[in-house]
């Protein structure tokens, strides 16, 4: 196993593609964070080409980085735009389901609540963008998006490289998942039981 990079990350602004990356699975994240366990899966690889012709074709299309210590938050927006209603955030999702999720609605609130302590001016709303259906989606943002943002800030400072999270929930989420040859959700779930207590890897074949 890699040795855990840096010796202090509970001090660590937060970045708000990684409010993305903990609520898909807390334990793919831990190994991204804590042993430099870079993504270089095919959906990485071809999102970031995807990102870089965006900027290349469209000079709309440019990359704005926000801090906001008082949030302990910091971040790059793939699109703001200016309109008469205030500033829009647009997130661009590489998505073969055609279907944006829960954690995709909470890093777009995440950069809502950058662009609300950059322009102090209410940002309400943004867009996630699909590449594979061309499609804009309009997320409003509720209370209930921006504590999830707040408790999401929260468990990141509080994670620990001796205290790994469990197995995720949902056995699907690891197929594919460029961690798993250090993760070994199966393997660990046999050895250890409590790692896997109420997901459903509790209940996967040991053979498999």
């Amino acid at each position: 196993m890699r040795l855990p990079v840096g010796s202090d990350h509970r001090h660590e602004l937060v970045a708000v593609s990684a409010l993305n990356q903990y609520l898909y699975c807390p334990r793919r994240y831990w190994y991204y964070r804590f042993y430099d366990a870079g993504d270089r899966s095919a959906d990485f690889v071809e999102g970031t080409a995807r990102h870089r012709d965006q900027r290349r074709q469209r000079d709309q299309f440019r990359e704005q980085y926000y801090v906001a210590p008082s949030l302990d938050l910091h971040g790059q927006v793939d699109l703001v735009e200016e309109t008469e209603q205030g500033l829009v955030p647009v997130e661009r999702k590489r998505a073969t389901s055609g279907r944006y999720y829960w954690n995709d609605e909470v890093q777009l609130a995440g950069y809502c609540c950058l662009l609300n302590a950059a322009a102090e001016r209410q940002v309400d709303r943004g867009y996630i963008y699909l590449y594979e259906t061309d499609k804009r989606h309009e997320i409003l943002i509720t209370e209930k998006h921006q504590q999830a943002v707040m408790d999401a800030i929260s468990a990141i400072r509080s994670m620990s490289p001796d205290e790994p999270p469990g197995v995720v929930d949902n056995p699907n989420k690891c197929r594919g998942c460029s961690v798993r040859h250090e993760c070994l959700p199966a393997a660990t779930s046999r050895l250890d039981p409590e790692v896997a207590a109420g997901s459903e890897w509790a209940e996967v074949s040991p053979h498999e």
